[in-house]
């Protein structure tokens, strides 16, 4: 990872946990979710991107947390913030931070059960162009199909969510919010996720029960 990513990471693990000041974090290790949620008993992995060009996953990320036994939801955090390499020359980490606070907003937050993300990642991911490393890149048009239940093309294909990534609606709970910045969502198990589910209802972060 880049130290650009890393301070566009940090910034983002800044303001989840600026939402969710019960989060502890877990540190660096790569086959651990980035934090744990003591009140529901979750585990948290915080992946941000710009909102043009998605979430990028990669494979330690997605199979490393399968020997979880407790519920495990990716915060995917879009951003406005571009034009890095340029923007973001700073020396010092605290630097970099405090230009992106000034910078850098999230406009879209989607929570993404465990299941619903292994299933995006077999079907999404891709291979390098060495063909040494498989990642995935979760588009906020492909969070858009699911929630709107809505087709879309694949290699050529006019294909469904359902029958493309393998589940059922009615198996999952899709959440909106109501407020418009940053626009939180959700896609739940609705029973290994409920505490969470519960937890964010009595927040009122997210309370509307539908993928409008």
């Amino acid at each position: 990872m880049s130290r650009l990513s890393m301070s566009i990471g940090l910034k983002w693990e800044r303001e989840l946990k600026r939402i969710f000041p019960e989060l502890v974090s877990i540190g660096e290790d790569p086959v651990v979710p980035d934090f744990y949620h003591p009140p529901t008993d979750s585990w948290i992995e915080a992946k941000t991107g710009n909102i043009r060009w998605g979430v990028r996953l990669k494979e330690y990320q997605i199979q490393g947390f399968k020997k979880f036994r407790r519920p495990v939801v990716y915060a995917l955090g879009l951003h406005n913030f571009s034009d890095a390499m340029n923007r973001l020359f700073q020396r010092r980490e605290a630097d970099r931070q405090r230009f992106l606070d000034e910078h850098m907003e999230i406009l879209k937050v989607c929570f993404v059960t465990q299941e619903m993300m292994e299933k995006l990642w077999e079907k999404e991911r891709r291979v390098n162009q060495k063909g040494t490393i498989d990642y995935c890149t979760i588009k906020d048009g492909c969070l858009n199909n699911l929630f709107f239940g809505r087709e879309f093309k694949r290699f050529g294909q006019t294909v469904y969510p359902e029958s493309y990534y393998g589940f059922s609606y009615g198996d999952y709970l899709f959440l909106t919010g109501n407020q418009e910045t940053p626009k939180f969502r959700g896609i739940f198990d609705t029973g290994k996720d409920r505490r969470l589910i519960d937890y964010l209802n009595r927040r009122g972060i997210m309370n509307a029960q539908d993928r409008s």
